[in-house]
C-alpha cells in the first residue's frame, strides 16, 4: 500500500465557505449506477470524522455538497484507518469500504438518512473484504441497508471471509436489512436494538460474548432486548459458547438451519410470532450442550419442529426435553430424601410433587416416554413370566430345583408365557382378581406404549 498523503488526491483549489471552512476539490468524481460517487484509494488514514455530510481529517473539512449536489456514495479502497467516527449528526451519503482495515469504527448518535428514494442503494453502509478490530454502534438510526461482507455482493463471489474483534450494538434502529455474512466475531454485545426488516448472520462464527474494560471475555453470547420484524437468519452459524436470546422478539420467520451450538442454547425468554426452523442443527445433543440447555428451550425447539412437520427432529428434542425433566426431578429427590416426606415450603427444590416423580420414572423406564419399543417389549415379556409365578409360587420353586425340566419342555413354557402376555385372556385369571387387575392394567399400558414407540417417527 502506498503511503499517500490525504491532500495529494485533491487539487490545491480553495473554495470560500461562509464559515471560512477550507474545502478541497477532489480530482476525480464519477458516476456508478447513476449515482455520483468519490473514491479514495491506497491511503493510510489516522482518524477521520463524518458528520452532517462533512468528512474531517487533520482539521481539514471536505463538504461534498459544495463540490457536487448529487454526491451519494463515498468509496474507500485498499485503505487503513486508525479510527472512523460518525458521531452526533447525520449523513446523506453511503459509505463503502473494500479491502480495508479499520482499527475502530463508531456510529454514535448518528442518523444515516435516505434522501433520494430513487437510489435505494446510495446510502448503504457496506464493508467488502474488510476487517475491523472494534465496531461500535450506539444511539443511531440507519434508514438504509447495513452490509458487512455481503455474499451477494459483486466483489464477494469467491466467498471471502472477514473478521471483527468486537461488535457492540446498543440502543439503535435499523430500518432496512442488516447483514453480517461469513464473519468471525471474537466478541459480541448487542442490546436494545430494533431491526425493522431482515437480520442475516449467514455462516458467521461467534467466539465469545462481550468483553469488559480489561479485555476479559464472558463465556455466554447474549442477544438482549432485540426486536426483529422481518426474517431472522442464523443459518450455518457456529456458536462457540452458549447462545442466550434474552427478551428477543421474532415477528417473522427465524432460520437456524444447520447452525452449530457447541455449549448450549437458551430460548426461555424469547417471543415468537411465526415458525422457527431448527432443521439439521448440530451440537444440542452433546454432553456440554445438554448441561447448559434448559428444558424450556428443548420444548420450544420440539414445538417448532412439529409446526413445520419435522416429526423425527421433534421426537429427538422431545427426548432431550424429558432428559432435562429427569435431571430436574432427580435434583428434587437426590440431595435430601427427607424433603420428599417433610415438605419444606421455605425451600422448594422442585416445582412439582412426589407423585410427579413416580409417574415420570414409570414412563421413563417403561418406554422412554414412547420412544423405545425394545424396553416395552421386554417388559411385556416380563409380565408374561411374572404373572404365572405369582399364581403358582410352589410350582415355580419346584422348577428352580429342576431347571433341566424347563429346557426339556421349553415349547410348553413359552406357550404359557405368551398366554399371560395376551390382554384378552380372561378365563385363566378370573380366579385371581388382584393378579387379573394388575396383569391387564400393565399390559394395556405397555401395549399402548409399544405402538406409540413403533410409530414415533411417523405419527402426526
Amino acid at each position: 500500500m502506498n503511503n499517500i498523503e490525504f491532500e495529494e488526491i485533491f487539487d490545491r483549489k480553495e473554495i470560500q465557505h461562509d464559515k471560512a471552512t477550507i474545502v478541497l476539490e477532489p480530482k476525480k468524481g464519477y458516476f456508478e449506477d447513476d449515482i455520483y460517487a468519490f473514491s479514495f484509494n491506497n491511503i493510510n488514514f489516522d482518524n477521520i470524522k463524518i458528520r452532517n455530510n462533512i468528512i474531517t481529517y487533520k482539521n481539514k473539512k471536505i463538504i461534498f455538497s459544495e463540490i457536487h449536489d448529487e454526491v451519494k456514495r463515498i468509496y474507500f479502497h485498499n485503505c487503513t484507518f486508525r479510527g472512523v467516527f460518525a458521531c452526533k449528526g447525520y449523513t446523506e451519503f453511503g459509505l463503502k469500504f473494500k479491502n480495508c482495515f479499520i482499527e475502530s469504527m463508531s456510529f454514535v448518535f448518528i442518523s444515516i438518512r435516505e434522501e433520494n428514494k430513487s437510489h435505494k442503494l446510495s446510502n448503504t453502509i457496506d464493508f467488502v473484504n474488510t476487517n475491523i478490530n472494534f465496531l461500535h454502534i450506539y444511539g443511531s438510526t440507519f434508514h438504509n441497508k447495513f452490509y458487512f461482507n455481503n455474499q451477494n455482493d459483486l466483489y464477494t463471489k469467491k466467498n471471502m471471509k472477514a473478521k471483527i474483534g468486537m461488535v457492540s450494538i446498543k440502543e439503535s434502529t435499523f430500518n432496512e436489512n442488516f447483514k453480517i455474512h461469513k464473519t468471525e466475531i471474537e466478541n459480541i454485545d448487542i442490546k436494545g436494538v430494533d431491526f425493522k426488516k431482515n437480520v442475516d448472520f449467514f455462516k458467521s462464527v461467534f467466539i465469545n460474548g462481550k468483553s469488559d474494560k480489561k479485555g476479559t471475555s464472558t463465556t455466554d453470547i447474549v442477544f438482549n432486548g432485540i426486536n426483529i420484524n422481518g426474517l431472522s437468519i442464523f443459518e450455518e452459524c457456529d456458536f462457540k459458547q452458549k447462545l442466550i436470546l434474552k427478551y428477543v422478539t421474532f415477528s417473522g420467520l427465524a432460520q437456524f438451519r444447520e447452525a452449530t451450538f457447541n455449549k448450549g442454547f437458551n430460548l426461555d425468554r424469547t417471543n415468537t410470532e411465526k415458525e422457527m426452523n431448527f432443521y439439521a442443527v448440530k451440537g444440542l445433543d452433546t454432553e456440554k450442550s445438554i448441561k447448559e440447555t434448559s428444558q424450556e428451550t428443548y420444548r420450544i425447539i420440539k414445538y417448532n419442529c412439529q409446526r413445520i412437520g419435522s416429526i423425527i427432529d421433534a421426537n429427538r428434542y422431545h427426548t432431550l426435553e424429558l432428559q432435562k425433566r429427569k435431571e430436574e426431578l432427580g435434583n428434587y429427590v437426590g440431595k435430601d430424601f427427607n424433603k420428599i416426606f417433610l415438605y419444606d415450603t421455605d425451600e422448594k427444590i422442585y416445582h412439582g410433587s412426589w407423585f410427579d416423580w413416580i409417574i415420570f420414572k414409570i414412563n421413563w423406564h417403561s418406554s422412554k416416554f414412547g420412544t423405545s419399543w425394545i424396553r416395552t417389549l421386554i417388559l411385556i415379556m416380563l409380565v408374561g413370566i411374572i404373572t404365572p409365578i405369582t399364581m403358582y409360587p410352589k410350582e415355580f420353586i419346584f422348577l428352580l430345583d429342576n431347571v433341566s425340566f424347563i429346557f426339556e419342555n421349553k415349547v410348553f413354557f413359552l406357550t404359557i408365557i405368551f398366554k399371560y402376555m395376551a390382554i384378552t385372556n380372561y378365563e385363566v385369571l378370573k380366579e385371581y382378581p388382584i393378579i387379573f387387575f394388575f396383569n391387564k392394567v400393565s399390559l394395556g399400558y405397555l401395549y399402548y406404549q409399544f405402538v406409540t414407540a413403533v410409530r414415533k417417527d411417523t405419527r402426526k
